[in-house]
């Protein structure tokens, strides 16, 4: 088995950590809860044509850390995490960093093909949270 790193993407996202945190910690179906830091989740992503559903245990890490290790899905051994940090006074950084592992057979399919969709899918999730976030902070600063 190789480990394939996936891209380290960072994005900044104009709300309060704690907003964030709570926005991307409930992405995913819950399937079960098993303590307030510890939970199973399934994720259903579009990957080119394809929707690809997991189910993966998420560790929550309030407020700075949520980290994700697949229990279930099309590749093996897949271990994430995303990380928010306070750069400044209502501004978040959230930072993904994550891995997989294949066999040695398949790691030049998954260096080639695999990293990179899975790199524009998590992409794509990090700018709805983003989206989300910040429509969320702005609505809460109008009701204020």
């Amino acid at each position: 088995m190789r480990r394939i790193r996936l891209k380290t993407q960072r994005v900044i996202v104009h709300a309060p950590r704690a907003l964030v945190f709570e926005v991307v910690a409930s992405g995913g179906k819950v399937v079960e809860r098993r303590s307030d830091t510890e939970q199973v989740a399934e994720f259903t992503t579009t990957v080119g044509r394809r929707k690809v559903t997991t189910l993966q245990l998420v560790r929550l890490r309030p407020p700075e850390r949520i980290e994700y290790s697949w229990l279930e899905g099309p590749l093996h051994r897949v271990e994430e995490a995303i990380e928010m940090a306070e750069p400044a006074a209502g501004a978040t950084e959230m930072t993904y960093r994550g891995s997989f592992w294949t066999r040695a057979l398949g790691w030049i399919r998954g260096r080639a093909r695999i990293k990179r969709s899975f790199d524009r899918a998590v992409t794509r999730y990090l700018q709805q949270a983003k989206t989300i976030a910040e429509r969320r902070a702005r609505n809460r600063a109008q009701r204020q």
